[in-house]
């Protein structure tokens, strides 16, 4: 049996973005792994092993929810070079940090569109290949409201799916994406019908709420002027409840920082103070509002040292 491989973002909106292919090609037809930008040498061997695992009975490999810059391309070139010859590779994306241009000769296929204004990912992959999908109609309104949570929270579009996207979130605390993907959509989209489940995430709102207080006591916080205007910046330490904190800080931009693995949750809440471009000078990405990125111990174990690298990178492009 030919397989497809999948390498989708890990996140919910690269959690979505996988299970429409799986509603397309069926479980058994895929393989796939969750990964995260900047791509590290274990990332590449990790899918060189799952490719190396099917035997070249590979038919096609889709990126789903990934950005890829120009420095990607020897990432991208080695994953193509352990593909089966004629194998497909088929990109759909919406990140502004995303390079395509440098990257056509690259891929097969490439679904782009990076406008922000309707789809995220799994918005785009079912926009791209919802039609391949044989299910009933109930099923695919299923479908179809799990993919509005996904895309409004990616894009942090504030509103009634957004705070949905905020719960299955916290499942990503109690449990592994891996495991996650292959629950229902009717218990991902609403997780209150189960009272166990319910009853877990009832269970971390003390903790969220406990946490946020910490924050609020312990962040770095400093006030900058941009054209004339008054903004706040503050950087905290944590490695769960990113998005939840980010968004209840009343700060303008937040770095969450996670001290073991170097890496941080940049969000914004004023469309001109963008954070993917700040986040693109380390190899990372995302969106104007939400993006991430890998500093390093000079940044990332010194909160006022990235506040201060942030405000004079945002003084040198906004004039």
């Amino acid at each position: 049996m030919a397989k497809v491989g999948i390498f989708s973002h890990i996140d919910l909106d690269g959690l979505g973005s996988y299970k429409i292919l799986e509603e397309v090609f069926g479980k058994s037809a895929i393989f796939s792994a969750f990964i995260n930008y900047p791509y590290s040498k274990q990332t590449l061997n990790k899918i060189k092993w799952l490719i190396a695992n099917q035997n070249e009975n590979i038919n096609g490999v889709f990126f789903t929810d990934l950005s890829f810059r120009s420095y990607d391309r020897e990432f991208l070139l080695a994953i193509k070079n352990a593909l089966p010859k004629n194998c497909t590779m088929t990109l759909v994306d919406h990140h502004d940090s995303t390079d395509i241009d440098s990257l056509k000769d690259i891929f097969t296929d490439i679904c782009f569109d990076n406008s922000n204004e309707e789809h995220a990912g799994c918005g785009l992959v079912y926009k791209a290949f919802g039609s391949y999908i044989n299910t009933t109609p109930e099923r695919r309104a299923e479908i179809e409201e799990f993919n509005k949570i996904a895309d409004n929270y990616d894009l942090w579009k504030k509103n009634d799916y957004w705070e949905r996207g905020l719960q299955i979130d916290d499942l990503h605390r109690l449990f592994r994406l891996e495991d996650i993907k292959n629950w229902t959509y009717t218990m991902l989209s609403h997780p209150e019908k189960d009272n166990v489940l319910k009853a877990l995430l009832g269970s971390l709102d003390g903790k969220k709420k406990y946490a946020l207080k910490q924050i609020k006591q312990h962040k770095v916080t400093k006030e900058f002027k941009l054209n004339g205007k008054k903004y706040t910046i503050s950087a905290f330490y944590s490695n769960h409840f990113i998005n939840y904190l980010c968004h209840y800080l009343e700060d303008d931009v937040t770095f969450c920082i996670n001290p073991v693995t170097l890496t941080t949750s940049l969000r914004s809440k004023n469309q001109d103070l963008e954070v993917h471009k700040f986040a693109e000078t380390v190899q990372g990405g995302g969106h104007k509002q939400a993006a991430g990125a890998k500093f390093g111990e000079e940044y990332s174990y010194n909160a006022e040292k990235i506040i201060q690298h942030y405000i004079d990178f945002i003084g040198g492009v906004i004039k």
